[in-house]
């Protein structure tokens, strides 16, 4: 598999529809064993949805609670 992306510029930008685009596709990852796997070993996109935690819009913010890696 490749890396997973960081958080896009796009999303400290303020564009709330391509950053929780962005996560639903990383939901559909974690859905499954491998994918939840695969996500929990990423450090770095670990480190970007906690920072999303703390600056991104309150839509944003529930998707990330969401995703269980």
């Amino acid at each position: 598999m490749t890396e997973a992306p960081a958080a896009s510029p796009a999303c400290a930008a303020g564009s709330d529809a391509y950053c929780f685009e962005l996560l639903s596709l990383l939901l559909a990852l974690s859905g499954s064993t491998v994918g939840r796997r695969y996500v929990a070993q990423q450090n770095s996109l670990i480190e970007d949805l906690v920072s999303l935690l703390h600056t991104a819009s309150a839509r944003v913010q529930r998707q990330v609670m969401v995703i269980n890696p």
